[in-house]
C-alpha cells in the first residue's frame, strides 16, 4: 500500500528552479535515503512533503490515515505548551491527550473523595471512561518509554529535569529527535539526523530505525 507519492514535483523561487520533475512513491515499510550535495534542494523537498512548502508544480499525496513527523536540519526544538519546559515534560508533550487525561483523572479522584452518592456515580462513570481511553492510548507505559528513549539518545537520568533553555544547540537537536521518535509518526522524515550524535548513539539510531 502506497503511503506517500510525489508526482512531477517542482519548486521555484522567482526564475530560479530549485527542484524540477521529482517523482517517486513509498510503500508501507519502505526506507528511502535522499542524497545530494549541499544546496541541491534536499531540505526543500522534505519540507514540501510535510506541507511546510507548497510545490510550484506537481502534487504530493499522503495516504489519508498516515501521520507525518519531521526532524529538520539542526532543529532548534519547538517548545510545547503542554506541561513545563523540562526535558522530560517536553517528551511527555509528544502525547498531549495522555497528559490532559492524566490531569483529569487526578482531579476526578480528588472530587470523588468528597462527593455525595449521586455525584459519585457520575464522577465514577466519567473516571472509567477517561481511564479506559488513557490505558488504550498507552498511558501506563509512556513515561517509562520516554525516559528509556532519552537515555538511549544520551540524556542521563540526572538531566531529565533540566530546563530547555539550559541545553546546548546539540542537546536541543537530540531532544527534538527523541520526541519525534517517541511520537512514532507513520511517515518519519529525518533531515541529517546524525548531526550532534556520537558513534554509539548513531549505531543505536540505526538499530532503532
Amino acid at each position: 500500500m502506497i503511503a506517500l507519492s510525489l508526482s512531477n514535483i517542482g519548486f521555484s523561487v522567482g526564475v530560479k528552479d530549485i527542484i524540477r520533475g521529482v517523482s517517486f512513491s513509498i510503500e508501507e515499510g519502505d526506507k528511502l535515503a535522499v542524497i545530494g550535495v549541499n544546496g541541491s534542494g534536499k531540505s526543500t523537498l522534505l519540507r514540501m512533503i510535510c506541507g511546510e512548502y507548497t510545490p510550484t508544480e506537481g502534487t504530493v499525496y499522503i495516504a489519508r490515515d498516515k501521520t507525518v513527523g519531521i526532524l529538520e536540519q539542526d532543529d532548534a526544538f519547538k517548545i510545547s505548551n503542554e506541561g513545563d519546559n523540562t526535558v522530560l515534560s517536553q517528551m511527555y508533550a509528544a502525547f498531549p491527550q495522555l497528559v490532559r487525561d492524566e490531569g483529569t483523572l487526578l482531579r476526578l479522584e480528588a472530587e470523588m473523595k468528597n462527593a455525595g452518592e449521586d455525584e459519585l456515580m457520575r464522577l465514577s462513570g466519567e473516571f472509567e471512561r477517561i481511564n479506559s481511553r488513557y490505558i488504550q492510548g498507552g498511558g501506563l507505559h509512556y513515561k517509562s518509554r520516554a525516559k528509556s528513549l532519552l537515555v538511549s539518545l544520551g540524556f542521563a537520568e540526572g538531566t531529565h529535569g533540566l530546563s530547555i533553555e539550559s541545553l546546548s544547540g546539540g542537546q536541543r537537536t537530540r531532544l527534538a529527535l527523541a520526541r519525534l521518535l517517541f511520537s512514532e509518526p507513520d511517515i518519519l522524515i529525518l533531515d541529517e539526523p546524525t548531526n550532534h550524535l556520537d558513534t554509539d548513539t548513531m549505531l543505536w539510531l540505526e538499530s532503532h530505525l
